[in-house]
């Protein structure tokens, strides 16, 4: 009895562990959602101001015109990798978890984090807040700014190319440390040592 008291303790110790490194994530990426959002409110003041005054130095102007929807639009590329690295610790972490538990998860508590389809469903706002405030920078490049705004919103997208595939190899090289498949199992399945 009382080494299957010592036993649940330990697992309720790792799984408070756990829980709290993947609670830490879930913070980290609503910080990186809020600094986003402030930021990109931060530009898109001065950008509609100075696109709506009709200014004598013209050249200054032009050069800011161009230059915060560079900034936005790079800025909402870097969130954008900050909040799947969050989202890949998460996933590293349940593994992880599960690679110490085994089949031992206690029933009493909960999963040690939501099934996959769920955590991504909750996702899609942000992302979708990230992606429309990428299109309305790159779009502003793309109209008023040829043909250098077009380079530099074109380079954008060759940045997110190098992105997705760096994110693609590290995810991959994780997951291959912890001799897991490259199609991660959803968390469910993690847990239950399907």
């Amino acid at each position: 009895m009382i080494d299957e008291k010592n036993f649940m303790h330990e697992h309720e110790k790792r799984y408070d562990a756990f829980r709290g490194q993947i609670q830490h994530e879930d913070s980290l990426f609503n910080q990186r959602i809020t600094w986003i959002l402030a930021m990109q409110a931060f530009l898109l003041f001065p950008y509609i101001s100075i696109s709506l005054s009709l200014a004598a130095n013209a050249a200054a102007y032009d050069f800011l015109r161009l230059a915060i929807p560079a900034i936005g639009m790079f800025s909402t590329i870097f969130a954008v990798c900050g909040c799947f690295a969050a989202h890949l610790r998460i996933k590293v972490l349940a593994a992880e978890y599960k690679k110490q538990v085994g089949n031992q998860h206690p029933p009493y508590l909960p999963a040690i984090r939501s099934p996959r389809n769920i955590h991504w469903f909750g996702a899609v706002a942000p992302y979708a807040f990230l992606s429309m405030f990428f299109l309305n920078w790159f779009f502003c490049l793309c109209l008023y700014h040829k043909p250098f705004g077009t380079i530099v919103a074109i380079l954008s997208i060759l940045l997110i190319g190098v992105l997705v595939y760096i994110g693609h190899q590290i995810k991959s090289s994780i997951l291959k440390e912890l001799e897991l498949p490259t199609e991660v199992q959803s968390t469910q399945q993690i847990v239950e040592g399907n």
